[in-house]
Protein backbone atom coordinates (compact mmCIF):
# COMPACT_ATOMS: atom_id res chain seq x y z
CA UNK A 1 0.00 0.00 0.00
CA UNK A 2 2.12 2.85 -1.34
CA UNK A 3 1.67 6.15 0.73
CA UNK A 4 4.83 7.89 -1.38
CA UNK A 5 6.14 7.45 -4.77
CA UNK A 6 9.48 9.22 -6.14
CA UNK A 7 10.25 8.60 -9.65
CA UNK A 8 13.73 10.61 -9.91
CA UNK A 9 16.19 10.90 -12.98
CA UNK A 10 18.78 10.70 -11.47
CA UNK A 11 20.20 9.43 -8.50
CA UNK A 12 23.40 9.52 -6.90
CA UNK A 13 25.07 7.13 -4.22
CA UNK A 14 24.57 9.60 -1.77
CA UNK A 15 20.74 10.35 -2.98
CA UNK A 16 19.92 6.49 -2.08
CA UNK A 17 21.48 6.58 1.54
CA UNK A 18 19.69 9.57 2.07
CA UNK A 19 16.28 7.63 0.73
CA UNK A 20 16.82 4.49 2.65
CA UNK A 21 18.25 6.42 5.64
CA UNK A 22 14.19 8.21 5.91
CA UNK A 23 12.72 4.73 5.30
CA UNK A 24 11.90 4.34 1.55
CA UNK A 25 12.39 1.49 -0.86
CA UNK A 26 13.19 0.77 -4.57
CA UNK A 27 10.28 -0.53 -6.26
CA UNK A 28 11.22 -0.71 -10.04
CA UNK A 29 12.99 2.16 -11.11
CA UNK A 30 11.31 4.50 -8.60
CA UNK A 31 11.45 4.95 -4.38
CA UNK A 32 8.44 4.40 -2.34
CA UNK A 33 7.66 4.44 1.31
CA UNK A 34 4.63 3.37 3.12
CA UNK A 35 3.10 2.38 7.01
CA UNK A 36 0.93 0.01 5.82
CA UNK A 37 0.72 -3.45 4.10
CA UNK A 38 -2.19 -5.24 3.53
CA UNK A 39 -1.52 -9.20 4.15
CA UNK A 40 -4.30 -12.07 3.51
CA UNK A 41 -7.32 -8.89 3.41
CA UNK A 42 -5.92 -7.55 7.35
CA UNK A 43 -4.05 -4.60 7.33
CA UNK A 44 -0.66 -4.58 9.04
CA UNK A 45 1.75 -1.99 9.77
CA UNK A 46 5.20 -2.05 8.00
CA UNK A 47 8.81 -1.42 9.98
CA UNK A 48 11.33 -0.61 7.52
CA UNK A 49 14.72 -2.43 9.40
CA UNK A 50 18.63 -1.99 8.45
CA UNK A 51 21.48 -3.72 9.83
CA UNK A 52 24.63 -1.85 11.07
CA UNK A 53 27.84 -3.52 9.23
CA UNK A 54 30.14 -2.07 11.36
CA UNK A 55 29.45 -3.73 14.34
CA UNK A 56 27.98 -6.54 13.15
CA UNK A 57 29.03 -10.52 13.72
CA UNK A 58 27.20 -13.66 12.12
CA UNK A 59 26.77 -15.85 15.29
CA UNK A 60 27.85 -19.19 15.32
CA UNK A 61 24.91 -21.25 13.78
CA UNK A 62 25.08 -18.31 10.90
CA UNK A 63 28.19 -19.14 9.56
CA UNK A 64 28.00 -22.73 9.62
CA UNK A 65 25.29 -22.40 7.29
CA UNK A 66 27.59 -20.26 5.15
CA UNK A 67 30.04 -22.67 5.30
CA UNK A 68 27.66 -25.61 4.57
CA UNK A 69 26.37 -23.41 1.23
CA UNK A 70 29.85 -22.43 -0.08
CA UNK A 71 31.65 -26.33 -0.03
CA UNK A 72 28.09 -27.66 -2.13
CA UNK A 73 27.57 -24.62 -4.66
CA UNK A 74 29.72 -22.12 -6.42
CA UNK A 75 29.15 -18.38 -4.98
CA UNK A 76 29.98 -15.21 -7.22
CA UNK A 77 29.85 -11.85 -6.35
CA UNK A 78 29.83 -8.84 -9.35
CA UNK A 79 27.22 -6.79 -11.35
CA UNK A 80 24.61 -7.41 -12.55
CA UNK A 81 24.39 -8.77 -15.59
CA UNK A 82 20.69 -10.13 -16.78
CA UNK A 83 20.29 -12.91 -18.94
CA UNK A 84 17.96 -15.73 -19.75
CA UNK A 85 18.81 -17.99 -17.00
CA UNK A 86 17.95 -15.11 -14.44
CA UNK A 87 14.27 -14.78 -15.85
CA UNK A 88 14.10 -18.39 -15.65
CA UNK A 89 14.73 -18.90 -12.21
CA UNK A 90 12.59 -16.09 -11.00
CA UNK A 91 9.85 -17.68 -13.33
CA UNK A 92 10.41 -20.99 -11.31
CA UNK A 93 10.23 -19.17 -8.33
CA UNK A 94 7.26 -17.00 -8.97
CA UNK A 95 4.83 -19.58 -9.65
CA UNK A 96 6.14 -21.73 -6.15
CA UNK A 97 5.74 -18.66 -3.96
CA UNK A 98 2.43 -16.99 -5.46
CA UNK A 99 1.08 -13.85 -4.77
CA UNK A 100 1.25 -10.61 -6.45
CA UNK A 101 4.33 -10.31 -7.96
CA UNK A 102 5.91 -8.64 -11.31
CA UNK A 103 5.79 -11.20 -14.45
CA UNK A 104 9.40 -10.75 -14.98
CA UNK A 105 12.29 -9.77 -13.45
CA UNK A 106 12.59 -7.25 -16.13
CA UNK A 107 9.25 -5.99 -14.47
CA UNK A 108 10.84 -6.07 -10.95
CA UNK A 109 13.67 -4.28 -11.70
CA UNK A 110 11.77 -0.98 -13.76
CA UNK A 111 13.41 -2.00 -16.88
CA UNK A 112 15.94 -0.11 -18.70
CA UNK A 113 15.37 2.95 -16.72
CA UNK A 114 15.95 1.01 -13.19
CA UNK A 115 18.92 -0.17 -14.89
CA UNK A 116 20.45 3.27 -15.43
CA UNK A 117 19.35 4.73 -12.41
CA UNK A 118 20.70 1.97 -9.69
CA UNK A 119 23.96 0.66 -9.50
CA UNK A 120 22.58 -3.05 -9.19
CA UNK A 121 25.04 -6.03 -8.15
CA UNK A 122 24.42 -9.57 -7.45
CA UNK A 123 25.01 -12.78 -5.66
CA UNK A 124 25.14 -15.86 -7.21
CA UNK A 125 25.13 -19.65 -6.66
CA UNK A 126 25.66 -22.20 -9.10
CA UNK A 127 25.47 -25.67 -9.08
CA UNK A 128 27.64 -26.71 -11.57
CA UNK A 129 26.66 -25.06 -14.48
CA UNK A 130 23.10 -24.19 -13.60
CA UNK A 131 21.87 -21.27 -11.83
CA UNK A 132 20.32 -21.99 -8.71
CA UNK A 133 20.04 -19.10 -7.05
CA UNK A 134 20.70 -14.70 -6.85
CA UNK A 135 20.13 -11.82 -4.78
CA UNK A 136 20.00 -8.48 -6.09
CA UNK A 137 21.27 -5.57 -4.71
CA UNK A 138 21.78 -1.77 -4.96
CA UNK A 139 25.25 -0.22 -4.27
CA UNK A 140 25.14 3.45 -2.46
CA UNK A 141 27.80 5.56 -0.79
CA UNK A 142 27.80 3.89 2.23
CA UNK A 143 24.75 1.73 2.14
CA UNK A 144 23.34 -0.84 0.42
CA UNK A 145 19.76 -1.89 -0.51
CA UNK A 146 18.49 -5.41 -0.46
CA UNK A 147 16.01 -5.96 -3.34
CA UNK A 148 15.21 -9.34 -3.96
CA UNK A 149 16.42 -13.13 -3.07
CA UNK A 150 15.24 -15.70 -5.87
CA UNK A 151 16.21 -19.53 -6.25
CA UNK A 152 15.11 -22.28 -7.97
CA UNK A 153 12.39 -24.71 -6.51
CA UNK A 154 14.58 -27.68 -6.56
CA UNK A 155 16.68 -26.41 -4.47
CA UNK A 156 14.28 -25.24 -1.37
CA UNK A 157 15.81 -27.01 1.26
CA UNK A 158 19.07 -25.72 0.85
CA UNK A 159 18.01 -21.94 2.14
CA UNK A 160 19.12 -20.45 -0.57
CA UNK A 161 17.09 -17.51 -0.61
CA UNK A 162 18.09 -16.41 2.65
CA UNK A 163 21.96 -17.78 2.79
CA UNK A 164 21.82 -14.99 -0.47
CA UNK A 165 21.37 -12.35 2.00
CA UNK A 166 23.82 -13.38 4.59
CA UNK A 167 26.31 -13.23 1.76
CA UNK A 168 25.12 -10.05 0.54
CA UNK A 169 26.13 -9.06 4.48
CA UNK A 170 29.23 -10.62 4.20
CA UNK A 171 30.54 -9.14 1.08
CA UNK A 172 29.08 -5.23 2.01
CA UNK A 173 31.25 -5.54 5.18
CA UNK A 174 34.01 -6.58 3.38
CA UNK A 175 33.54 -3.70 1.05
CA UNK A 176 33.67 -0.82 3.76
CA UNK A 177 29.35 -0.28 3.27
CA UNK A 178 27.72 0.90 7.02
CA UNK A 179 24.43 0.20 6.80
CA UNK A 180 22.33 -3.26 4.95
CA UNK A 181 19.03 -2.13 4.39
CA UNK A 182 16.75 -4.80 3.82
CA UNK A 183 12.98 -3.53 3.62
CA UNK A 184 10.13 -4.30 6.09
CA UNK A 185 8.91 -6.27 8.73
CA UNK A 186 4.64 -6.36 9.58
CA UNK A 187 3.49 -5.92 12.78
CA UNK A 188 1.20 -9.16 13.41
CA UNK A 189 2.63 -11.63 10.93
CA UNK A 190 5.42 -13.47 10.93
CA UNK A 191 5.84 -14.33 6.94
CA UNK A 192 9.11 -11.31 6.91
CA UNK A 193 10.48 -12.25 10.19
CA UNK A 194 13.22 -14.53 8.81
CA UNK A 195 15.00 -10.73 8.15
CA UNK A 196 15.64 -11.07 11.95
CA UNK A 197 17.42 -13.59 12.22
CA UNK A 198 20.39 -12.05 10.29
CA UNK A 199 21.54 -9.86 13.83
CA UNK A 200 20.69 -7.40 16.07
CA UNK A 201 18.66 -4.71 13.36
CA UNK A 202 17.83 -1.38 13.66
CA UNK A 203 14.26 -0.37 13.27
CA UNK A 204 12.80 2.82 11.88
CA UNK A 205 9.81 4.97 13.81
CA UNK A 206 8.31 7.07 11.65
CA UNK A 207 7.47 9.74 13.95
CA UNK A 208 10.59 10.63 15.30
CA UNK A 209 12.49 10.01 12.15
CA UNK A 210 15.15 8.22 14.06
CA UNK A 211 16.77 4.29 13.88
CA UNK A 212 16.25 2.25 17.20
CA UNK A 213 17.55 -0.64 18.57
CA UNK A 214 13.83 -2.03 19.35
CA UNK A 215 10.72 -1.73 17.57
CA UNK A 216 8.84 1.37 17.32
CA UNK A 217 5.42 0.08 18.29
CA UNK A 218 4.60 -2.34 21.32
CA UNK A 219 2.80 -5.62 20.71
CA UNK A 220 -0.71 -4.57 19.77
CA UNK A 221 -0.17 -1.07 19.58
CA UNK A 222 1.21 -0.78 16.06
CA UNK A 223 -0.50 2.11 13.65
CA UNK A 224 -2.72 -0.79 11.71
CA UNK A 225 -3.82 -2.72 15.07
CA UNK A 226 -4.91 0.43 17.00
CA UNK A 227 -7.19 1.65 13.65
CA UNK A 228 -8.36 -1.40 12.68
CA UNK A 229 -9.59 -1.73 16.46
CA UNK A 230 -11.31 1.77 16.98
CA UNK A 231 -12.62 1.61 13.58
CA UNK A 232 -13.91 -2.00 14.26
CA UNK A 233 -15.50 -0.76 17.44
CA UNK A 234 -17.43 2.35 15.45
CA UNK A 235 -18.41 -0.39 12.63
CA UNK A 236 -20.22 -2.44 15.40
CA UNK A 237 -22.03 0.78 17.03
CA UNK A 238 -23.27 1.60 13.77
CA UNK A 239 -24.77 -1.73 12.99
CA UNK A 240 -26.33 -1.91 16.32
CA UNK A 241 -28.03 1.42 15.21
CA UNK A 242 -29.07 0.66 12.19
CA UNK A 243 -26.62 2.66 9.91
CA UNK A 244 -25.49 -0.75 7.33
CA UNK A 245 -21.98 0.39 7.97
CA UNK A 246 -19.45 -0.88 4.52
CA UNK A 247 -16.00 -1.26 6.16
CA UNK A 248 -13.07 -2.37 3.70
CA UNK A 249 -9.43 -1.17 2.95
CA UNK A 250 -9.25 1.62 0.46
CA UNK A 251 -8.63 0.33 -3.06
CA UNK A 252 -6.18 4.11 -3.83
CA UNK A 253 -3.51 2.67 -1.67
CA UNK A 254 -3.76 -0.69 -3.18
CA UNK A 255 -3.65 0.18 -6.23
CA UNK A 256 -2.55 3.38 -6.65
CA UNK A 257 -3.48 4.19 -10.47
CA UNK A 258 -7.13 5.12 -9.05
CA UNK A 259 -6.13 7.72 -7.47
CA UNK A 260 -5.87 9.61 -10.92
CA UNK A 261 -9.59 7.95 -11.38
CA UNK A 262 -10.63 9.89 -8.54
CA UNK A 263 -8.67 12.49 -7.54
CA UNK A 264 -9.31 14.02 -4.10
CA UNK A 265 -10.59 10.55 -2.78
CA UNK A 266 -9.09 9.93 0.87
CA UNK A 267 -5.71 7.99 1.66
CA UNK A 268 -7.24 6.85 4.49
CA UNK A 269 -6.07 3.15 4.44
CA UNK A 270 -9.19 1.69 6.34
CA UNK A 271 -12.96 3.01 4.85
CA UNK A 272 -16.06 2.96 7.29
CA UNK A 273 -19.01 4.53 5.85
CA UNK A 274 -22.46 4.43 5.55
CA UNK A 275 -24.60 5.84 2.81
CA UNK A 276 -28.16 6.36 1.94
CA UNK A 277 -29.69 4.07 -0.56
CA UNK A 278 -31.18 6.66 -2.65
CA UNK A 279 -28.61 9.39 -2.38
CA UNK A 280 -24.92 8.91 -3.22
CA UNK A 281 -23.87 11.13 -0.32
CA UNK A 282 -22.66 9.26 2.93
CA UNK A 283 -20.74 9.62 5.75
CA UNK A 284 -17.03 8.98 6.29
CA UNK A 285 -15.75 7.84 10.08
CA UNK A 286 -11.89 8.30 10.64
CA UNK A 287 -10.14 7.54 13.62
CA UNK A 288 -7.20 9.40 14.62
CA UNK A 289 -5.06 7.60 17.02
CA UNK A 290 -2.92 10.71 18.31
CA UNK A 291 -5.28 12.89 19.33
CA UNK A 292 -8.02 9.64 20.47
CA UNK A 293 -10.45 10.58 18.54
CA UNK A 294 -13.19 9.91 15.58
CA UNK A 295 -13.98 12.17 12.65
CA UNK A 296 -17.05 12.15 10.45
CA UNK A 297 -16.82 13.40 6.74
CA UNK A 298 -19.45 13.87 4.54
CA UNK A 299 -18.52 12.72 0.77
CA UNK A 300 -19.48 10.36 -2.41
CA UNK A 301 -18.61 6.51 -1.83
CA UNK A 302 -17.43 4.56 -4.86
CA UNK A 303 -17.91 0.62 -4.29
CA UNK A 304 -17.95 -0.99 -7.40
CA UNK A 305 -16.12 -4.34 -8.93
CA UNK A 306 -13.23 -4.20 -11.79
CA UNK A 307 -12.59 -7.48 -13.64
CA UNK A 308 -8.93 -8.52 -13.27
CA UNK A 309 -6.81 -10.21 -16.11
CA UNK A 310 -7.34 -13.30 -14.73
CA UNK A 311 -11.28 -12.74 -15.14
CA UNK A 312 -12.12 -12.42 -11.18
CA UNK A 313 -14.08 -9.82 -10.00
CA UNK A 314 -12.07 -7.31 -7.67
CA UNK A 315 -14.11 -4.99 -5.57
CA UNK A 316 -12.91 -1.35 -5.43
CA UNK A 317 -13.89 0.91 -2.46
CA UNK A 318 -13.46 4.60 -2.82
CA UNK A 319 -14.57 8.00 -0.80
CA UNK A 320 -14.04 11.39 -1.72
CA UNK A 321 -14.84 13.15 1.36
CA UNK A 322 -16.36 17.01 1.14
CA UNK A 323 -16.61 18.58 4.60
CA UNK A 324 -15.28 17.79 7.65
CA UNK A 325 -18.89 17.37 9.74
CA UNK A 326 -17.30 16.54 13.39
CA UNK A 327 -15.09 14.98 16.16
CA UNK A 328 -16.31 11.95 18.65
CA UNK A 329 -15.01 10.83 21.67
CA UNK A 330 -16.71 7.22 21.78
CA UNK A 331 -18.50 5.25 19.54
CA UNK A 332 -21.76 5.83 21.14
CA UNK A 333 -21.13 9.17 19.64
CA UNK A 334 -20.15 8.12 16.39
CA UNK A 335 -23.60 5.95 15.99
CA UNK A 336 -25.50 9.15 16.95
CA UNK A 337 -24.09 11.44 14.97
CA UNK A 338 -23.84 9.15 11.88
CA UNK A 339 -27.80 9.00 11.66
CA UNK A 340 -27.92 12.70 11.91
CA UNK A 341 -26.09 13.73 9.48
CA UNK A 342 -27.39 10.89 7.05
CA UNK A 343 -30.98 12.28 7.73
CA UNK A 344 -29.62 15.89 6.82
CA UNK A 345 -28.65 14.16 3.88
CA UNK A 346 -31.92 12.94 2.69
CA UNK A 347 -33.67 15.90 3.37
CA UNK A 348 -31.17 17.76 0.93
Amino acid sequence: MIAGKSTPTSLSPTELDDYLARGWYRIGASMITTEYLERDGKLTSTIWTRLDLTTHTFRKSLRKQMGKVARSFRVEVGPFVPNVAHEQVYAEYRQLVGGRRAETLDEVLGGEEGMRLFDTREVRVYDGPDLAAFSLFDMGKTSVQSIAGIYHPKYKKHGLGFYTMLAEIEHCAAVGVHFHYSGYIVTGSSFMDYKLRVGNLEYFDPESQAWLSVSPYPPGESPAEVLQTRLEEARDALAESGSFPVFALNSALQYPELRKAAPGCTMEPVLLYCQREDRPWGILVTYNRHEKKYDLFSGTALSLELESTAGNPVPIHLFLPRENLTPCKSTSEVAFWVRHYLAILGRG
